[in-house]
C-alpha cells in the first residue's frame, strides 16, 4: 500500500529512515561490487589465467550492477522501489551462492559477475530511487549520506573479504556474503511506498522515450560512461598493481579501504557543499573528476605505500561526485517522474563501461607487461568525461542548486550568472502530467 503524499512527509520524518535503509543497501551492494580487485588477485592465484580473462569475472560484476538499469527501472515504476529491491536482494544473494559451486572462471563470468551484480543493479535502483522520491529541499544532502554507504563499503569490505577466505577459503565467503546480500530484504522493508503528484502517471507511461530529445541527458550519459571506465580500471587492477610493487596483499587490501575512507570524506564534503544555493552543481562535479583523472594518471610512478595510499586518498575522494552529485544533476534535468527510466537507461551505458574498462586495462598489461598504458587510460578516461558536461552546464537552472524537485524548462543561459540566475520552474509538470507541448523542445 502507498502512503498518499502529503508535504509534512518530505524532508523530514520517515524520510530519513529511508536514508538509512539506502544507505545499507549502497553498502551492501557497492561493498561486494566495487573490491571485487580483492577477488581479482585471488582468482589470479586460483585458476591460473591471464590478467585479461581473470579480469572479465570482476569486471563483469559491476558492469551487470549498472546494466540492470532498464530492467531494474521498469520494474521500479511497476512494483515500487520495497518490491524491486526485495528482488535485487535475492537475485544477488542467488548468484553468490551459485558461485560456490563454479569449477571455473568461465563460469564466475555468470554466476559471479552476470547474476550477482544483476541483483546489486536492481537493489542499488531502488535504493537511490526512494531517497529522490522522499526529498526536495534537502535532496542533495540526503543523497550525499545515502550514497556515503559506498565509501564505508569500501572501507569494511576488502579486509572483511581477505579474512573470510583465510578462514573459510573464497568459495565458503561466497556464501557468507550471499547470506549478507539477504538483508537487502531487510532494508527494502523499511522503504514506505509513498504517491507523489509528480509521478502519477508513470504506471499509464513505464518507459518514456521523451528523455532521449533531452541534450544534456546525452552529454550526461556521456560523462557517466566515460567515468565507469576509468572506475572499473582503478578498482579492479589497484590491488594488483601494489602486490606487483611489493607492498604484499595486507597493505594492497588495506589501500582500496583507503579508497572507502577517503570516498565517505568526499561523499560527506561534496553533500554539503551542494547544499549551499550558490553552488554550481555541475562546476563542482566536472572539477573533481578532473582531479582524481590526473591522481590516476599518477600511478604508475607512484610504486611506494606513501605514494600508492596518497593516489588513493585522492582518487576516493574526488570521485565522491559520481554519487553525491549525479544523482541530483539528473534529476534536475529529468524531473521525478523520468528520474527511474533515465537511471535506468543510463546504468545501462554504464555497465558498458564497466565491462571494457578493467579487461581492458588486463590486455594492456598482458601486451606490455606493466600497468602504464592501464593506468594512463583510467586517468584520460576520468579528465576526458568532464567536457561531456560543459553542455549542461550551460544551462542555469540545472547546473544551479535552486532545491527545486521538478523538471526545469531553460535554454542556455544568458546574462544572468549560472551562479545567481532566478529559478525557473515547469508548471505544467504538476498540472499537465504526461502533456508535451510543441514548445517544450527547449527543455534540457
Amino acid at each position: 500500500m502507498a502512503f498518499k503524499y502529503r508535504p509534512d512527509q518530505i524532508d523530514c520524518g520517515w524520510a530519513w529512515v529511508i536514508v538509512a535503509a539506502s544507505f545499507f543497501a549502497h553498502f551492501i551492494c557497492f561493498g561486494i561490487s566495487w573490491t571485487t580487485g580483492i577477488y581479482h588477485v585471488i582468482f589470479l592465484e586460483e585458476f591460473k589465467a591471464s590478467q585479461a580473462v581473470t579480469a572479465w569475472a570482476c569486471s563483469l560484476m559491476p558492469a551487470s550492477m549498472f546494466a540492470a538499469g532498464p530492467v531494474a527501472s521498469l520494474l521500479l515504476n511497476k512494483l515500487g522501489c520495497r518490491v524491486t529491491m526485495v528482488i535485487g536482494g535475492l537475485t544477488s544473494s542467488s548468484g553468490l551462492i551459485l558461485s560456490y559451486f563454479a569449477p571455473n572462471i568461465i563460469v564466475l563470468y555468470l554466476t559471479f559477475g552476470v547474476i550477482a551484480g544483476f541483483g546489486f543493479g536492481v537493489a542499488h535502483l531502488a535504493a537511490i530511487s526512494s531517497v529522490t522520491y522522499y526529498f526536495e529541499r534537502r535532496r542533495n544532502m540526503a543523497t550525499g549520506m545515502a550514497v556515503m554507504g559506498v565509501g564505508v563499503g569500501t572501507i569494511a569490505f576488502p579486509p572483511f573479504i581477505r579474512i573470510l577466505v583465510e578462514d573459510f577459503t573464497w568459495k565458503g565467503s561466497m556464501l557468507i556474503l550471499a547470506g549478507l546480500c539477504l538483508n537487502l530484504c531487510v532494508c527494502a522493508g523499511l522503504i514506505r511506498p509513498i504517491k507523489r503528484p509528480e509521478l502519477r502517471s508513470v504506471s499509464r507511461n513505464v518507459m518514456d522515450t521523451s528523455i532521449f530529445r533531452k541534450p544534456c541527458y546525452w552529454m550526461a550519459c556521456l560523462n557517466s560512461f566515460m567515468v565507469c571506465v576509468g572506475l572499473s580500471i582503478t578498482y579492479i587492477h589497484i590491488a594488483a598493481y601494489a602486490e606487483n610493487c611489493g607492498l604484499g596483499k595486507e597493505k594492497s587490501t588495506l589501500l582500496i579501504s583507503g579508497i572507502g575512507f577517503a570516498n565517505v570524506f568526499g561523499r560527506l564534503a561534496m553533500g554539503l557543499l551542494a547544499q549551499h544555493p550558490k553552488m554550481n552543481l555541475i562546476l563542482l562535479y566536472l572539477v573533481s573528476f578532473i582531479i582524481a583523472g590526473v591522481a590516476v594518471t599518477l600511478t604508475p610512478i607512484a610504486r611506494t605505500w606513501d605514494g600508492l595510499i596518497a593516489v588513493a586518498a585522492v582518487f576516493g575522494c574526488f570521485t565522491a561526485g559520481i554519487g553525491t552529485l549525479f544523482a541530483p544533476i539528473l534529476a534536475r534535468i529529468l524531473g521525478l517522474r523520468r528520474f527511474a527510466t533515465g537511471y535506468g537507461c543510463l546504468a545501462l551505458i554504464n555497465g558498458f563501461g564497466q565491462m571494457i574498462g578493467g579487461p581492458l586495462a588486463g590486455l594492456l598489461h598482458d601486451m606490455t607487461g606493466n600497468y602504464l598504458g592501464s593506468f594512463l587510460t583510467g586517468g584520460i578516461s576520468l579528465v576526458l568525461s568532464s567536457i561531456f558536461m560543459i553542455v549542461p552546464l550551460r544551462y542555469k537552472d540545472v547546473a544551479l542548486n535552486t532545491g527545486v524537485s521538478i523538471r526545469v524548462k531553460c535554454g542556455p543561459s544568458s546574462a544572468a550568472s549560472p551562479l545567481t540566475a532566478p529559478v525557473v520552474t515547469d508548471i505544467d509538470e504538476d498540472d499537465n502530467i504526461g502533456k508535451e507541448s510543441e514548445e517544450n523542445t527547449s527543455t534540457v
